[in-house]
């Protein structure tokens, strides 16, 4: 395999990742925040930002390392099966 392609694999791989992390924590989040479960993400004094960034951040990466992996391995076994 060339070095073009495995710039292009973990280039996009790290993007998929990123992205899909991204798009699953945010969703998350907002719906954490939106349901409130406990009053612990709204109160009288309003949002607290850090439990909302707590929550998005334990999406984010484990989503996106489990993202990574798969689109790195897909990828890979796209390319060499291209290669024969």
């Amino acid at each position: 395999m060339s070095q073009s392609t495995h710039a292009k694999v973990w280039l996009r791989s790290t993007a998929a990742a990123i992205a899909a992390g991204a798009l699953v924590a945010s969703v998350m989040s907002y719906r954490d925040w939106r349901l409130n479960p406990g009053d612990v993400f709204r109160g009288p004094d309003g949002t607290d930002w850090g439990v909302v960034w707590d929550t998005f951040a334990s999406w984010m990466w484990p989503v996106a390392l489990a993202v990574g992996v798969a689109t790195v391995t897909v990828l890979y076994v796209v390319a060499l099966l291209k290669r024969t």
